[in-house]
């Protein structure tokens, strides 16, 4: 969950489910849609740290890009949010990303899939495999493109062209201090990264 701390004396915080045109019910994935993301979002506005005439769903859609690169499986109806003021409304900072990257995997598996000889066992197969919360569950890469689609051009190549830079895209992995993360993770963790930001540039 988001901390309090970015809210103000007189702010709310509204989950996503409550902001649908029909709410989910006990997480039930049936239309949770990106159109319905989409369209929840049409009158909220950027967060304020957003000053150059991107919209919420912009935002929201880069919240997508990095989602289908660390294989976000996570980003259901209450893991995205918008801050209400009382007179306005704007898209909160992105959260909870824990299920990413293998997080939820040990260093055995993770040691495993690195050393496997068996293509079906590795971590680019665990990557392809993720599943998003979105109804009929695709690929988090594949919910970014949806998404993608829907932008103004120069949006979408501002989006994507932060990909272009493999090297860059997994440098904060190398950041992470031991005591958090191994080595095993850390190799697992770039080889999922990079397979999927191999996916989304080529799709």
């Amino acid at each position: 969950m988001i901390s309090k701390s970015v809210l103000g004396a007189n702010e709310e915080l509204l989950l996503g489910n409550e902001l649908l045109a029909q709410p989910l019910v006990h997480r039930e994935r049936f239309g949770y849609t990106v159109r319905a993301v989409r369209d929840a979002l049409a009158e909220i506005d950027a967060p304020t740290s957003v000053d150059d005439g991107l919209s919420a769903w912009d935002v929201f859609t880069g919240f997508l890009i990095l989602d289908a690169l660390i294989g976000n499986t996570d980003r259901h109806a209450k893991n995205w949010a918008v801050i209400d003021t009382g007179a306005s409304r704007r898209l909160s900072p992105t959260f909870d990303h824990a299920s990413s990257l293998g997080f939820l995997l040990d260093d055995n598996e993770k040691e495993s899939r690195l050393t496997t000889r068996d293509r079906g066992y590795t971590p680019e197969t665990w990557a392809d495999r993720a599943p998003s919360e979105f109804e009929g569950e695709p690929h988090p890469v594949d919910v970014a493109i949806e998404a993608c689609a829907t932008l103004d051009s120069a949006v979408r190549d501002r989006w994507l062209s932060q990909c272009d830079n493999a090297d860059r895209l997994v440098k904060p992995i190398s950041l992470v201090p031991a005591h958090r993360m191994s080595e095993p993770a850390r190799d697992f963790a770039r080889r999922v990264l990079c397979r999927n930001r191999e996916r989304l540039l080529r799709d």
